[in-house]
């Protein structure tokens, strides 16, 4: 006989708990501490406020500047999403230790919000991301790119800190028990962000800004944070990413094995992107990512040790759509509303070296594989299990399958999003990464 109970929304019993006394929250701007104007190819270094009693939430960290850019007699145009495009690296450290080295960043960006955000969701963070079509009018198939003013142009960017650690963080960041949070922005060079490079000379990032929300919590309840672990050391999970890239030369075809060293102990995802290097039929050089396996299509695996990813190919000769289940299971879950994509039929279509890219409808042929030994099923829930596959003791080798010849050369990327730990020693406020 079942004990008979009242739902949770009847459950008057439990308690709510009441946030300490004295506890402030605001929105902190935290400017660079190594210049105030940045030119393209310079570091932007920004470190995070640390005192005792101070707590950061990392979800909400976002970053905003202006730019400030000299361009030609013919209109320059920014590939992909230009608040994320004009960052080529992403370098976190806690104090000394490395959190995070994130090569080509803007690739990885740009096919993140491709791929996270639907169009209603890039439609609503177009002036953010930095959006503004080549036509004057805004639709669903033109939520790419920007075209700037001949001469010089002025824009303004804000966005999320899309696919970095700090955003991603298990826990609130007690500051006062760790040394400080650096953040190393790296801009790219205007031939890596522009369609047309000789039509965009230079540019100039000013008033940039990470802006995060704290707590002040006080002593007491720091004190409280220390020992909650018993004494122990504190541990934080966060989701870190990692691109390697390869080169497929022109007139390739059959079997192409890949190797890359992505030496880390819990791989969630992959995603690979192939990037035509003709200018002329791929304007958008790394924010492309073509169909390599060509018109007669053929097939991807990902190797891992004695394990393949997945167990069988993923079939583009027979059934190209597929590809886009595997990639909707790595970003999310398979039946999640929530989770959607902006890719239309024109930009998961480009395959080889057949139809000329453009600004407005990039290449957008992302191959996702999910890696994760347990597949949670609220997907926006951190889970404590470090689930991922194990791959520090072995290289990862992308088995491509091409059935036509290619007759461009590709740079093909590997990207891997992972899980790490970040272990804190409260008492000597040391830290250490396990990824």
């Amino acid at each position: 006989m079942t004990e008979a109970s009242v739902p949770a929304s009847l459950d008057f019993s439990r308690k709510i708990p009441e946030m300490p006394d004295g506890v402030m929250s605001s929105l902190l701007s935290v400017s660079p501490n190594n210049g105030t104007s940045f030119s393209n190819g310079q570091q932007i270094i920004v470190d995070l406020p640390a005192r005792s009693g101070l707590v950061l939430d990392g979800a909400t960290a976002f970053i905003r500047y202006k730019v400030v850019s000299s361009t030609g007699a013919t209109a320059p145009i920014i590939r992909g999403a230009p608040a994320v495009t004009l960052i080529s690296r992403l370098d976190e450290f806690i104090g000394n230790t490395p959190i995070q080295s994130h090569y080509n960043y803007n690739q990885t960006a740009n096919m993140f919000i491709n791929t996270r955000l639907s169009w209603a969701d890039k439609y609503g963070l177009q002036a953010g991301l930095g959006y503004s079509p080549t036509t004057g009018t805004v639709d669903a198939t033109q939520l790419d790119s920007r075209t700037l003013a001949t001469t010089s142009d002025t824009s303004s960017y804000s966005t999320p800190l899309f696919c970095s650690a700090l955003i991603s963080l298990s826990h609130l960041i007690p500051t006062g028990l760790m040394p400080n949070y650096r953040l190393v922005f790296t801009l790219a060079n205007p031939a890596d962000v522009a369609t047309v490079s000789a039509n965009l000379t230079s540019f100039t990032v000013s008033s940039f800004e990470l802006c995060i929300q704290s707590m002040d919590v006080g002593m007491a309840v720091e004190r409280a944070v220390a020992m909650s672990n018993g004494g122990a050391p504190l541990v934080m999970k966060a989701t870190a990413w990692a691109n390697q890239p390869q080169t497929v030369s022109s007139s390739t075809s059959g079997l192409v094995s890949l190797p890359y060293n992505h030496r880390l102990k819990s791989i969630e995802n992959l995603y690979f992107l192939s990037s035509g290097q003709t200018v002329g039929s791929d304007v958008n050089g790394l924010m492309d990512s073509r169909d390599i396996t060509g018109a007669n299509g053929g097939s991807y695996q990902f190797q891992v040790g004695q394990q393949n990813f997945p167990l069988l190919p993923i079939d583009t000769a027979n059934n190209k759509p597929s590809v886009l289940s595997y990639l909707r299971e790595a970003t999310g879950s398979i039946s999640d509303f929530r989770n959607s994509m902006a890719i239309n039929t024109v930009e998961f279509s480009y395959v080889g070296s057949t139809g000329t890219t453009t600004a407005d409808q990039p290449a957008k042929f992302y191959v996702g594989v999910p890696l994760s030994r347990y597949s949670g099923r609220n997907p926006y829930h951190q889970s404590q299990l470090l689930s991922g596959v194990d791959a520090s003791q072995t290289p990862i080798i992308a088995n491509i399958r091409i059935g036509s010849a290619t007759a461009q050369a590709f740079n093909c990327a590997l990207i891997a999003e992972y899980s790490e730990l970040i272990v804190i020693d409260p008492v000597s406020k040391q830290v250490s990464v396990q990824a």
